[in-house]
This record gives structure tokens, C-alpha cells and sequence, in this order.
């Protein structure tokens, strides 16, 4: 990730999720993970309302979709 920031002519704010349960995205987990790092953007400058692109792979996409979709987002 930071290479991608370092290399891209954008301003790029990356968060990556932490998870504590076996280090595996869950249910339990996905929505302060989200937004732990979507404050921790913030607290580095990120606007609130600059559009926010979320990925996955895996689990961890299937977690991501269920997330927003429960969120409204």
C-alpha cells in the first residue's frame, strides 16, 4: 500500500482493517474494524466527505458487502 501511495500522482488515504479473532475477518469484528480505520483516515487528514472506495478479497470481501449493505453505504 505504501508503494501504491508513493507511486500515484493522487492524494491517497489506505486503511487496512484489523481483525483480533484468529486474524480473520468476522461478523463480530467487521464494523469497528471499518470504522477504526476510517477515524484513523480522518486523524490524517482524509475529508469526511471525500468518497471512500472499499475492497476485499475473499472473506474479507464478503464481510466488506455485508457491512455496507447493512450500513446504508
Amino acid at each position: 500500500m505504501k508503494q501504491i501511495q508513493a507511486e500515484s500522482k493522487l492524494k491517497l488515504f489506505i486503511g487496512l482493517p484489523g481483525f483480533k479473532l484468529l486474524d480473520t475477518p468476522s461478523p463480530v469484528e467487521i464494523k469497528g474494524s471499518i470504522t477504526d480505520a476510517l477515524n484513523q483516515l480522518y486523524a490524517a487528514g482524509l475529508s469526511k466527505d471525500a468518497p471512500v472506495f472499499y475492497g476485499g478479497h475473499s472473506l474479507g470481501s464478503i464481510m466488506t458487502q455485508d457491512y455496507l449493505q447493512g450500513n446504508n453505504i
